[in-house]
C-alpha cells in the first residue's frame, strides 16, 4: 500500500489533532514519493537496534509510539544517535510515524485501555482536547476487500478494539457524525459493505489527556499491582509509594493514590502510571 494511504488511515485512527501542544506526532520521516510499504514495524521507542531490525526485515514504515524526533534538529550528522536514526531511515527509505498523545487522548485509546484492569464506576478527562457535543452514528460492518477504500472515502472513525471475528466474517465498529450517516450508507452500498447493526450514541465529553477515575469499590494497592502484572504480562513491577501509603492501603478512586507511582517494566520498555491528581503524565490513569 502507498504510504500516503497508510498515513490517512493512521491519522483517522490515531487522531494527531488531539495531541498535546508540546508533542510531536504524525508522519515524522518521509522518503521521496512514491513510497510503497510492504512491511510495518511497531515499536515503543525507535532506537538504533530497532533500525537494525527494520532494515534487516526490509520494513517500509516504522510506527514508534514515542516520537524519535522531539526537539528541533539543527543538523543531521553522525554525532548523535537520534540524528543517525534519521539518516539511516532516509538512506533505507523507511518512513516513521508516531501517534503518542493523540492516541492517548482519544476515546478508546491508550488512557482508556490502561483502565481495563480496574472496576471503574465513573471517569472524567483531566483536560479536554475537543468538547463539542454531538450525536454519532455507530455502525457495525463486515470487513471485506473494500473496507480500506470505505474508510478512506468516508473518513469514519474505526474502533479497532471492537474488531471481532468468527468462523466466516470479521466485523468492525465504525462511527461518524449523524449528519454524515446518509453519505456513509451510500458509500457502503456502492462498495457492497454489509451492515450488521446501527445505533445512535450521544458524545458529550470530548477526548482529552489523562483520566480521573472513581472505582466501583475500594481496592488494595497490592491487588492493583497484581492486576496490572497480569494485564500487561509483566513479571516485575516496581512501586514507589507516596507519603504514608502502604501496599495494603485501600483506595476508592485514582486521586487517592496521590504520589504513589507504578513503574511497569520489562527488560526494555517502561510505562509510568502515576496516580496523582496534581501531576499526571500522558499515559496516566
Amino acid at each position: 500500500m502507498e504510504l500516503s494511504k497508510i498515513i490517512q488511515l493512521l491519522d483517522m485512527y490515531c487522531l494527531p489533532h488531539l495531541a498535546e501542544k508540546w508533542d510531536n506526532v504524525g508522519l515524522l520521516v518521509e522518503p521521496s514519493p512514491p513510497h510503497h510499504v510492504n512491511k510495518v514495524l511497531l515499536t515503543n521507542d525507535l532506537t538504533e537496534q530497532v533500525i537494525d531490525e527494520a532494515i534487516a526485515e526490509k520494513t517500509g514504515l516504522i510506527i514508534s509510539y514515542h516520537p524519535p524526533i522531539f526537539s528541533p534538529l539543527k543538523r543531521i550528522t553522525q554525532q548523535h544517535w537520534k540524528q543517525r536514526i534519521v539518516v539511516r531511515c532516509l538512506e533505507n527509505r523507511i518512513a516513521v510515524f508516531s501517534p503518542h498523545t493523540g492516541l492517548d487522548a482519544k476515546v478508546g485509546g491508550i488512557n482508556d485501555w490502561l483502565l481495563e484492569p480496574l472496576a471503574v464506576k465513573s471517569k472524567a478527562n483531566l483536560s479536554r482536547s475537543s468538547a463539542v457535543s454531538q450525536t454519532l452514528a455507530q455502525l457495525t460492518v463486515v470487513m471485506g476487500e473494500n473496507f480500506t477504500e470505505f474508510v478512506l472515502s468516508t473518513g469514519v472513525n474505526v474502533c479497532t478494539t471492537n474488531i471481532q471475528s468468527d468462523v466466516s466474517v470479521t466485523s468492525a465498529v465504525v462511527t461518524c457524525p449523524e449528519s454524515e450517516l446518509k453519505r456513509t450508507m451510500d458509500v457502503m452500498e456502492e462498495l457492497k459493505i454489509p451492515l450488521v447493526s446501527l445505533n445512535t450514541i450521544q458524545k458529550t465529553d470530548g477526548e482529552g489527556c489523562g483520566r480521573l477515575v472513581t472505582l466501583q469499590f475500594p481496592v488494595h494497592l497490592r491487588a492493583v499491582i497484581a492486576a496490572y502484572k497480569k494485564f500487561l504480562n509483566l513479571e516485575h513491577l516496581t512501586v514507589a509509594l507516596g507519603r504514608d501509603k502502604t501496599l495494603e492501603g485501600l483506595y476508592a478512586n485514582v486521586p487517592e493514590f496521590e504520589l504513589t507511582t507504578l513503574l511497569l517494566h520489562d527488560t526494555v520498555n517502561y510505562t509510568y502510571l502515576k496516580m496523582d491528581e496534581m501531576q499526571v503524565p500522558d499515559c496516566a490513569l
